[in-house]
């Protein structure tokens, strides 16, 4: 059976995109994102009776499957598992092999995609709802701006907990001040949300958070561009790789 093609953010980046068969049981798949050197795949196949959403680096760089596939899966997972139950949260069904994870899917609008009298005030709400019960669990997402969808009951769904954080025993003692800056930085991802998709919902508050310094800006912003060079690094290494 085909796998049925959502309205889903996914599938707008994705263009017609191509229904695939492998032999891992998972039967046809719609394929949403093709999966090369770092990048993993996305895939809408049939599981248990619905359509769900497969994440998976199988058909990713040999060496970075091997490298950063399986702990990236790993973190990802552990993040699902420790939300398990919160509202506006994908839940995780499967998680069929090492590199790879299956998760609900979410019908619906990437809030980028969104028109402006399509969000109001109580979305916003909403989603701030959401993140605070992220937290509340110990996990940070870190990268809301893009991975929020507008489901077809207006309702925000945080989706993609692959940038998450998840704050470990090693932190525990800490947890409370980790939360506590977490909120204000979800607090302005937020905003900066606002200010792209439906400025006309920007409060004196959002304001403030958007010209105001964060705590730990600087070595946030360190942290940052840390990532983006061993990323670099990484893709340069892996196209080496496949390439020789």
């Amino acid at each position: 059976m085909a796998v049925a093609r959502p309205e889903h953010p996914a599938s707008a980046r994705a263009g017609e995109g191509s229904v695939r068969t492998w032999s891992d049981g998972l039967g046809e798949r719609w394929i949403m994102r093709e999966g090369t050197g770092t990048q993993a795949s996305l895939a809408l196949i049939h599981y248990a009776g619905r359509t769900a959403l497969l994440k998976s680096f199988d058909h990713t760089s040999g060496l970075f499957r091997r490298l950063a596939g399986t702990r990236l899966i790993d973190r990802e997972a552990t993040a699902y598992a420790r939300l398990e139950g919160v509202e506006g949260v994908p839940r995780m069904l499967d998680r069929p092999g090492r590199t790879s994870l299956i998760v609900t899917l979410v019908d619906g609008l990437s809030c980028g995609a969104c028109r402006p009298d399509q969000l109001d005030a109580v979305f916003f709400d909403q989603l701030a709802a959401v993140l605070a019960a992220t937290r509340a669990r110990g996990v940070l997402h870190g990268d809301v701006k893009r991975n929020v969808i507008r489901a077809p009951d207006g309702r925000p769904w945080l989706v993609d907990f692959g940038a998450s954080f998840v704050i470990g025993r090693g932190l525990a003692w800490l947890r409370p001040q980790i939360v506590r800056v977490a909120g204000q930085y979800d607090a302005r991802a937020i905003s900066k949300l606002k200010r792209d998709v439906a400025p006309h919902l920007l409060t004196a508050d959002d304001h403030g958070r958007l010209t105001t310094p964060l705590p730990f800006s600087r070595v946030v912003k360190s942290a940052e561009w840390i990532l983006q060079c061993g990323r670099q690094g990484v893709e340069w290494c892996v196209n080496r790789w496949s390439s020789g």
